[in-house]
């Protein structure tokens, strides 16, 4: 169950979003023309992603979001990507470059560059949008074929395994050698061989989530990735373990059953009410709905500067 006032702020943006792409599309095609791009991929972030996005506490304001509208730009070679990077800089677009992300060495999730593009000011004087910018990612063909064919329990975490997780970053960071062999064959560094261990965070989050499906099954969000972390960083404010989780939860039933609650609001108020410290010792922002208030009095003690603004 998403909350109404999340869908009813994404429903607005609808049509500003489909007038933003119409703008935003054909300039990027045209400013790439002179290299070998294969296509030119859309998104719009719909409601329920907006909704998870905002209960992880790392979104300060719904106006936040930069990527309710995305465009992958996929070319054939890792170093066009710069020179497309460029070219759209030079470009009538105003382009908001982050730079290049940093790494570690043994880091191969998914890290594809972007940029942040909105159109030229004298169009947004003359016709202002509620969406006033969109994402620009930048992947190779190789990369690309990985992003779609692992999508689900990858990028968006449909389940917590960790042999999983490991043989997507495993071939990423095989397909990253192929593309940087073919763009130069002297830049390639092998890594080294490292005998590696289930981080422990992984292990507590993975045991989260199982306490999660046996309490919500089919009502689980479907980025149960990032639904796990989210509860889990709330417990370990909290001081709380997956065992505890349990039997909150079990003695919960209100709000664990209520259809007007989606499960991560449902396991919040829960935690508000075993463990109202956490507000204290949790860093991110919280995202309360109006059906959790109404449910659960313990979410008016969240103080109004520590909630998701804007929505």
């Amino acid at each position: 169950m998403i909350p109404a006032k999340v869908t009813i702020w994404r429903a607005n943006l609808e049509q500003d979003l489909d007038t933003l792409r119409e703008v935003i599309e054909p300039k990027l095609r045209a400013a790439l023309q002179g290299l070998n791009v294969e296509g030119i991929t859309f998104r719009k972030k719909q409601a329920k992603s907006i909704h998870q996005k905002l209960q992880t506490g790392k979104i300060s304001s719904a106006d936040g979001i930069r990527d309710l509208l995305g465009f992958t730009v996929v070319v054939l070679y890792r170093h066009e990507i710069p020179a497309a990077i460029e070219l759209l800089k030079s470009s009538e677009l105003n382009v908001d470059d982050p730079g290049p992300i940093e790494v570690s060495p043994s880091d191969f999730r998914y890290h594809e560059p972007k940029i942040f593009v909105r159109p030229p000011s004298g169009y947004l004087e003359r016709h202002p949008l509620l969406v006033q910018e969109c994402e620009v990612q930048f992947t190779t063909v190789l990369q690309h074929a990985l992003d779609v064919a692992t999508h689900d329990f990858d990028y968006k975490g449909r389940n917590y395994s960790w042999s999983n997780f490991r043989l997507v970053a495993q071939l990423r960071g095989i397909l990253e050698m192929i593309d940087r062999t073919i763009d130069d064959i002297d830049s390639v560094a092998l890594p080294d061989d490292r005998t590696v261990a289930t981080p422990q965070p992984m292990i507590e989050a993975g045991s989260v989530l199982e306490v999660l499906e046996n309490h919500f099954e089919s009502r689980l969000p479907e980025d149960r990735r990032r639904l796990a972390d989210t509860i889990h960083g709330w417990l370990r404010a909290g001081g709380l373990s997956s065992d505890d989780l349990n039997d909150a939860l079990t003695t919960n039933p209100d709000l664990v059953g209520a259809n007007s609650l989606d499960p991560t609001s449902a396991v919040l108020g829960v935690i508000l009410r075993r463990a109202p410290h956490m507000v204290q010792s949790y860093s991110g922002r919280f995202f309360i709905s109006d059906e959790l208030r109404t449910l659960c009095t313990e979410a008016d003690g969240v103080p109004p500067e520590r909630l998701v603004e804007g929505i």
